[in-house]
């Protein structure tokens, strides 16, 4: 156990085919998933996906923010809240508008709006039409990765 977990922890820098760890080990898949989800509780974030029908694991930098859902707004109940919600932004797509999307945030900004919930879908998410070589035309990537790093460093903010 101790072996798996110390090779889970220090070995993903790269992505590594479940089923050879699988091999490896001498154990599941469902053991070794079992294991991921015990680091996950620790703060170590490893990320599982399906890529060309094989599944793969690799160690994420970035915090694991899917522990994190307990939210809190301090506010007094007497004074009104302006709040905002928007949905489907969709980026990753060729029509995304984050000009658009950055003039809302200034207007919100200006009318004392200090929350902004985003409901819907974030990204675009992969084509899944019947000819793959169409997604071209319609995606900037076909890759959920690239699509949230898109996302992330084109996301408009206020300071």
């Amino acid at each position: 156990m101790e072996e798996v977990i110390k090779f889970l922890q220090n070995e993903l820098e790269k992505e590594k085919k479940l089923s050879t760890i699988c091999e490896r080990f001498n154990i599941s898949e469902f053991e070794i998933l079992g294991y991921v989800y015990k680091l996950k509780d620790i703060g170590v974030n490893i990320d599982c996906y399906n890529k060309d029908g094989d599944y793969y694991l690799i160690r994420n930098e970035h915090p694991d923010l899917s522990q994190v859902n307990t939210y809190s707004f301090e506010s007094d109940v007497n004074i009104p809240k302006k709040i905002a919600v928007i949905s489907e932004i969709r980026a990753g797509s060729k029509c995304e508008q984050f000009r658009v999307l950055n003039d809302m945030f200034i207007k919100f900004n200006r009318e004392g709006i200090k929350e902004v919930f985003i409901l819907g879908n974030l990204l675009e998410g992969q084509y899944r039409g019947n000819n793959f070589r169409e997604f071209g035309k319609s995606l900037i990537t076909n890759d959920a990765y690239s699509q949230a790093n898109h996302f992330i460093e084109n996301f408009p903010h206020i300071d």
